[in-house]
């Protein structure tokens, strides 16, 4: 076929839109809607289960990759208030606390046993059950960062329009997600290439005047928008 087909986020030759090669999915048990349901995930986490699924080596060096990423394209951290916005365990903000000097740190997670178990691993930041798509903003923030944590939520668009609410002139968004060209983890539910991402955060964050820095490598796929 000298064509491709066309889907929302992935390229395939087959005409009917499935992949045409075969591999063990390790993931096939997982349901992507019940695997990010937060009544779900509150009767199953537990401490032990954050340490050895979520503090991982990788996981620490991502966020270890998260700050400086941050700090080569002009975010700052000294004196100002910074969101994590799906904090899970929060280890990102622990660790821009032993470096720097922000005004406040704040971690945001819809699960509240999340949450409890954050304020035991990492006591330094405040913390809220908040939700992306059905809370209403308080407060707002300097720096928001939301990192490996839309591609799990429904209704995508709505979310980022949050982050949007949370934010205060001249705020610094840094969004990541996996890369969908490459991603096959069946707990997620969006899968964007690095194309249908800078599409989607544009389309999607329509603010006159905002910049945008996009990049693919690996952080995943990431975006930083400037607020004016």
């Amino acid at each position: 076929m000298g064509i491709f087909d066309l889907g929302i986020y992935r390229i395939s030759r087959n005409s009917d839109g499935v992949p045409t090669y075969n591999y063990n999915d390790p993931f096939a048990h997982i349901d992507p809607l019940d695997h990010n349901d937060k009544n779900l995930i509150d009767s199953k986490i537990s401490l032990n289960s954050i340490k050895s699924e979520y503090l991982t080596d990788t996981r620490l060096e991502f966020y270890d990759k998260i700050i400086s990423y941050s700090l080569e394209n002009g975010i700052k951290f000294d004196g100002k208030d910074i969101l994590d916005a799906g904090c899970n365990a929060n280890c990102l903000l622990e660790e821009i606390s032993k470096k720097f000097s922000p005004s406040s740190l704040t971690g945001y997670d819809y699960s509240k046993k999340t949450i409890e178990i954050a304020r035991v691993i990492s006591p330094s930041s405040h913390y809220e059950v908040f939700d992306l798509v059905e809370d209403n903003p308080l407060n707002q923030f300097d720096v928001i960062f939301c990192t490996q944590v839309i591609e799990h939520i429904p209704d995508a668009e709505l979310a980022i329009r949050k982050l949007l609410q949370l934010s205060k002139p001249g705020c610094q968004i840094l969004i990541t997600v996996p890369d969908g060209r490459i991603d096959q983890f069946r707990g997620h539910i969006h899968f964007w290439s690095p194309e249908s991402w800078e599409i989607f955060i544009r389309k999607t964050m329509n603010v006159k005047n905002a910049r945008f820095h996009f990049s693919n490598g690996e952080l995943g796929n990431s975006a930083i928008i400037s607020l004016p």
